[in-house]
């Protein structure tokens, strides 16, 4: 049978149903307006990787005094990574980014960047994730962000910042996140 046939057949049995006191087909449903695109209501999802979570429940809510050893010089050897294990970027980035919290991030990038030597020799980088996985890059993005803090802490200290991007740009020149933090910079102090 042709399918304009069968058709023709179904149309008559609909037409038949009608005039013989048996119910018709239902109606077809009326179109409703489509509702307006909603986006997506933010979410707070669970962090990707330990470090994240490991980051977010002890490092970012300890006092910043208790992260430090008991006796250091200057910030390059305050964080206690005996303590509190070693520093990854990636909390770097949540303690400034996410939760701004300056001040702490600056005692443990100094320990993240002992970590860059890494990339190099044995692979062992902090920024790989970022496809940042040569010594020099990762140093330029810790000095970057050493630069950033100094510049964003409870005190500015504009001339450390200065110094940091200084460094940042010297090892990596195609640093945006510095160029533009420099120019940030420049900018605050009407330069």
């Amino acid at each position: 049978m042709h399918a304009r046939t069968w058709c023709l057949l179904q149309l008559a049995a609909v037409i038949d149903a009608a005039g013989s006191g048996r119910p018709s087909p239902r109606p077809r449903p009326r179109p409703s307006p489509t509702p307006k695109p909603t986006m997506p209501q933010p979410t707070t999802l669970a962090p990707t990787t330990v470090a994240a979570s490991t980051c977010r429940s002890t490092i970012a809510t300890a006092p910043t005094p208790s992260l430090l050893v008991a006796n250091y010089s200057s910030m390059e050897d305050a964080y206690d990574n005996v303590q509190h294990g070693h520093a990854t970027y990636e909390c770097a980035e949540i303690l400034i980014e996410e939760l701004q919290q300056y001040d702490k991030a600056e005692p443990y990038l100094w320990c993240v960047l002992d970590h860059c030597a890494g990339c190099d020799v044995n692979g062992m980088c902090p920024t790989a994730y970022l496809s940042l996985e040569t010594t020099s890059k990762c140093e330029s993005a810790v000095w970057n962000y050493l630069g950033f803090v100094n510049r964003k802490k409870a005190t500015p200290d504009y001339d450390h910042a200065k110094t940091y991007y200084d460094k940042a740009l010297e090892l990596w020149p195609a640093n945006c996140g510095a160029l533009s933090y420099m120019t940030e910079l420049h900018l605050t102090l009407n330069n």
